[in-house]
């Protein structure tokens, strides 16, 4: 079973993808992989977006796309001033388990390029 994730890197156009889904040990694994670390999730009502925990400390490239998604999707962890870095996968929450990306997270990214 897999789930479908939405990948934002700093350096191409978001894309979507398939990971391992839920309740298998390659879940983690894909995600650590994707973002190039140990994750840290940020999280609105369905949704979890997953960063490098460790990113601003690794000097990574901030991720404007993904800063701008978390706010308009309500995320209130940015202070003024304050970025989202390195590679960020997107996903689903189903209880404490991943799903798939939400179509309106999709749909709100949609809409940050018009």
């Amino acid at each position: 079973m897999s789930i479908r994730v939405l990948v934002i890197r700093t350096t191409e156009e978001p894309f979507l993808t398939r990971i391992a889904g839920p309740r298998t040990p390659s879940t983690l694994d894909a995600l650590q992989a994707e973002v190039g670390g140990y994750i840290e999730p940020i999280t609105g009502s369905d949704w979890v977006m997953y960063l490098d925990e460790d990113g601003k400390m690794k000097n990574l490239n901030p991720n404007p796309t993904a800063s701008r998604l978390a706010h308009r999707l309500g995320w209130q962890g940015l202070r003024a001033g304050d970025f989202i870095v390195g590679t960020v996968v997107v996903c689903g929450r189903n209880g404490p388990e991943e799903s798939d990306v939400p179509q309106h997270v999709l749909d709100t990214l949609e809409g940050l390029s018009k």
